[in-house]
């Protein structure tokens, strides 16, 4: 940030820094909870057996469709990318830690979990995937402030990082106005959407036959 730039736009800033970020992915997601159906093809997500031949064998997706992994694994380390706040886990506050959970737009939803029966492609095969979930909730800034952060720390040499990360917190302030983009650093302000983010699956054990 500009060293000449008011003090108190300064300090807005410095609490957008908290913000953490991912990329949306479009689609309505699965009802939470719901055991759905879902097949893949041989090529997509097949083993090789005996005679080099492609078995089939069912693969649990990660993330399954209409959720975005907890943890990607980008360079910024960070978790649920396009989440408003600093973090994704309520789960990380500890007991009665009041202000670590006002400071995250995210939740344990009810039920926790999203299950997934998976069929090989001729349906001879299938297996559960269980997946345990986070809702979050997002908005388009949010998404933006993550996506800037992120590239920042993807593409920039490290001496660069924080100059780049703060003009994310400029764009931020000029279009959408310092005391919205302080809201949303502190997982509140206005979130019109919830993003669904999951940890990798369970993978349950491949059973005869297909889904029932």
């Amino acid at each position: 940030m500009s060293p000449i730039r008011p003090f108190v736009t300064g300090l807005i800033l410095g609490m957008i820094a908290l913000v953490g970020v991912l990329f949306v992915v479009p689609g309505s997601p699965p009802a939470a909870g719901k055991v759905e159906k879902v097949e893949y093809a041989p090529e997509e997500f097949g083993e090789k057996v005996c005679g080099g031949s492609t078995a089939g064998v069912p693969r649990c997706p990660s993330p399954p469709a209409g959720f975005q992994l907890k943890n990607p694994g980008i360079p910024s380390l960070a978790r649920c990318r396009g989440a408003c706040g600093p973090d994704c886990n309520p789960l990380d506050c500890a007991p009665g830690d009041n202000v670590c959970l006002r400071a995250t737009a995210c939740r344990v939803p009810n039920p926790a979990s999203h299950v997934l029966c998976v069929e090989n492609a001729d349906r001879t095969q299938h297996r559960r995937c269980t997946y345990a979930v986070t809702e979050c909730g997002s908005h388009p800034a949010c998404v933006r402030h993550d996506q800037c952060f992120d590239n920042c720390v993807a593409f920039r040499p490290p001496a660069e990082v924080a100059e780049c990360q703060n003009g994310c917190n400029v764009e931020c302030v000029e279009n959408w106005g310092a005391v919205s983009c302080a809201q949303w650093a502190i997982g509140q302000g206005d979130q019109p959407n919830t993003l669904r983010y999951t940890d990798p699956p369970i993978e349950g054990a491949v059973q005869n036959g297909p889904c029932s």
